[in-house]
């Protein structure tokens, strides 16, 4: 009987989503159910397979301008962490780019936007059992930034390729980069410039503004530097 469900409802599909859904929350997830049709709809342009789903008591708000292309090859789940909620919301100015390249999972008050011409890039999950970001963070993309997969990101986190303030009439801005199988703690900021490589973990409350090459390393401190290498680290 269990082989037969799990053919008829395999993991990760719409109707198993929603099965489970009717079944944990009867009373709410009809609404969810609707909220997730629109914002499908909004970013992929399509209903089938529902590539957005957004849980009960979760709110999302969505824009995409004149031009925005958004590209997903996985899921986007948005759904509240512990036990809190708070609207999330996802901008895509004209002409940029959002592209989500596997499953990829925020909770509340997550912000992700893409400013015109810009591009964000989230790998989501390869090989991991999840990817994601909890909750109360901010990835603000002016021109280019680009999350690796299986990589995690906690509560409190800005990421951001620019200064978004002129200083001498001129805005400055690069390239964020950061790898695959990447922990970033809680209240970390990501600045223009960053290089995370690789199966690195970034310790709680530090400041990222530069690039690194080695692999495996563990960042710490305002500002970050290497405080060691070749680790090893499991969700």
């Amino acid at each position: 009987m269990s082989g037969y469900l799990s053919a008829l409802l395999p993991a990760g599909s719409a109707r198993r989503w929603v099965v489970s859904g009717f079944y944990r929350h009867p009373l709410t997830f009809g609404l969810a159910l609707l909220r997730s049709a629109y914002a499908s709809w909004r970013l992929s342009g399509r209903l089938a397979g529902l590539p957005v789903r957004v849980s009960p008591s979760q709110k999302l708000a969505i824009r995409c301008d004149r031009g925005a292309r958004v590209e997903m090859s996985g899921c986007l789940y948005v759904a509240p962490w512990g036990g809190a909620r708070g609207l999330s919301s996802i901008t895509v100015g004209s002409e940029a780019i959002l592209r989500l390249q596997g499953d990829f999972t925020i909770g509340h008050n997550v912000h992700l936007s893409v400013s015109s011409g810009g591009l964000l890039e989230i790998g989501g999950v390869r090989l991991s059992s999840g990817s994601g970001i909890t909750c109360d963070a901010r990835v603000m993309a002016a021109a280019d930034i680009r999350i690796g997969a299986d990589t995690i990101i906690a509560w409190g986190v800005f990421i951001t390729d620019s200064d978004w303030h002129q200083v001498d009439g001129k805005t400055r801005m690069a390239p964020v980069a950061i790898g695959d199988h990447v922990w970033i703690a809680h209240d970390c900021s990501v600045l223009r410039g960053a290089v995370i490589p690789d199966g690195s973990v970034v310790g709680a409350k530090s400041i990222v503004s530069t690039d690194y090459h080695e692999q495996r390393i563990l960042l710490a401190g305002n500002p970050a530097r290497i405080v060691r290498r070749n680790i090893q680290w499991a969700r």
